[in-house]
């Protein structure tokens, strides 16, 4: 396939197109699932085929195929340079593409047990354990749900400027669910989830049945302990998991380059953010606050080698000491407006898909001189409030300019101490007021992993990583 390609993008090269680049993907992942120790579903899905990008005029055309035969993809060929010359005539926006060094090299996730060489009969083992264990923990709970994904996602990308990049990326994670049914209105559930770019090893350290374990004693504690927290404004402690999602929704999406130039307005969204917000210094959150995107941070699920733009990976500061310092962005939406570091976050979820600006690894980095040593002198800190923990449901304004948060549990902080436990905590904020108000943070990171982050239109879905240390914010509003 390489020398195939290699030989149309030479022979489209010479009728004076600016750029073209060629993806040939292959997607093959498999999920599995369990209910209270039996076996749900089992499900494969492979798909492959080679997308082509073309500038003609600076002006992009995009078109993909799933046959693999010379006369089908130079037939695609020919159909996105028809549709960049009609978009010539259409738009007055130009793609302007920065220039990238000739590349040549290989990407492959550093993996101990390959998830495609084991049986499925062996995989599917951990789910039935966990499940009948968290099922057989209390009575009361009905559903204890558990599942697998593996994911091996090939990537041979090669371009008229010469760059030919071959990637394996390989991904497995799960999750489990416990839901206890305790009479009218009082229904509790608690999930624990992660994934990784790494093998199936993965699975054993994520330890199933030490999340059955705490899952089905979190669920007790719920039904005979908890209270609801009163509406009111406290200081609000969060743990690693549920912080990602925070940083995600209020500082991943909003950064996004193309949602800043308003590419994304018609489906995701947009941003509060203005394009000349880079050169004014603006303060996105206190000085505790450093966000980073790193593609390199092995073995987090957002880990690559290069995007799909040939763009190196490499580590950078969205958001340094509370300031925002960059955005997330690609070869194309950095020309639009002048960027010469381009930060690598051009990617596409299959070879149908054109690469947009989305996030990788995305987490909080605190400055560990400013941190504190562990998570109870954090709620010590915080004296009186409340600790959130587990991500339950979140909204969030179409501009990131303000969101709304609920989590499974949580505990209440009284002289800095926990004290009682509490059933789920819904809290609220303006973006740039929350992140003003971090306070406090612990020196350790953690970072989890999701594999369904959606965008686009036509939607694509993308995986990513967040996370951070536990951290302490003033004055949140508690309630709906």
């Amino acid at each position: 396939m390489q020398e195939l390609l290699v030989e149309i993008i030479q022979e489209t090269r010479s009728i004076g197109i600016n750029h073209i680049d060629a993806r040939y993907v292959k997607d093959y992942y498999e999920i599995f699932n369990a209910k209270n120790g039996n076996p749900e579903r089992l499900s494969e899905s492979y798909r492959s085929g080679v997308g082509f990008r073309v500038f003609f005029n600076n002006y992009m055309g995009f078109a993909s195929t799933n046959n693999l035969e010379k006369s089908s993809l130079k037939k695609t060929v020919k159909m996105a340079l028809k549709i960049a010359k009609l978009t010539e005539g259409k738009t007055k926006k130009k793609k302007i593409f920065q220039e990238e060094k000739e590349v040549h090299d290989k990407y492959i996730t550093p993996t101990k047990i390959d998830p495609f060489s084991v049986d499925i009969e062996e995989k599917i083992i951990p789910l039935l354990e966990c499940t009948k264990l968290l099922a057989e923990k209390d009575a009361q709970i009905r559903n204890a749900t558990a599942s697998m994904m593996n994911r091996k996602y090939s990537t041979l990308y090669i371009s008229s400027e010469g760059s030919i990049i071959d990637q394996i990326l390989i991904q497995c994670g799960g999750s489990i669910t416990g839901m206890l049914m305790a009479g009218p209105g009082g229904m509790f559930v608690r999930t624990a989830e992660n994934y990784r770019a790494q093998g199936l090893e993965f699975i054993e350290e994520f330890d199933l049945i030490e999340q059955a374990e705490t899952i089905g004693n979190d669920l007790v504690v719920l039904r005979e302990k908890a209270i609801t927290v009163p509406n009111g404004n406290y200081n609000l402690i969060l743990e690693p998991s549920h912080l990602g999602l925070v940083i995600h929704e209020s500082i991943g999406h909003p950064t996004e380059l193309d949602r800043i130039l308003g590419r994304e307005a018609d489906f995701a969204g947009t941003s509060f953010i203005e394009k000349d917000y880079l050169e004014n210094s603006f303060r996105y959150g206190s000085e505790l606050v450093n966000i980073i995107h790193d593609p390199t941070l092995t073995p987090a699920l957002g880990t690559y080698g290069y995007d799909d733009e040939a763009t190196k990976a490499h580590r950078i500061n969205i958001v340094d000491h509370g300031i925002l310092s960059a955005f997330q962005s690609g070869r194309s939406t950095a020309s639009e407006i002048g960027i010469e570091l381009i930060s690598g976050n051009a990617r596409a979820h299959g070879h149908d898909r054109v690469p947009i600006d989305r996030m990788a690894n995305l987490y909080f980095d605190p400055d560990p001189k400013l941190a504190l040593s562990n998570f109870d002198e954090l709620v010590m800190e915080s004296k009186k409030g409340i600790y959130a923990m587990y991500s339950k449901t979140h909204s969030i304004a179409p501009n990131r300019s303000n969101f709304q948060f609920t989590t499974q549990m949580g505990y209440l902080i009284e002289n800095g101490e926990l004290t009682k436990p509490l059933k789920s905590i819904v809290y609220g904020s303006r973006t740039l007021d929350f992140w003003k108000n971090c306070v406090a943070t612990t020196k350790d990171v953690i970072i989890y992993g999701t594999p369904n982050c959606g965008k686009g239109n036509p939607g694509q879905t993308i995986w990513t990583s967040h996370g951070g240390p536990y951290s302490l914010f003033k004055n949140v509003r508690i309630g709906v």
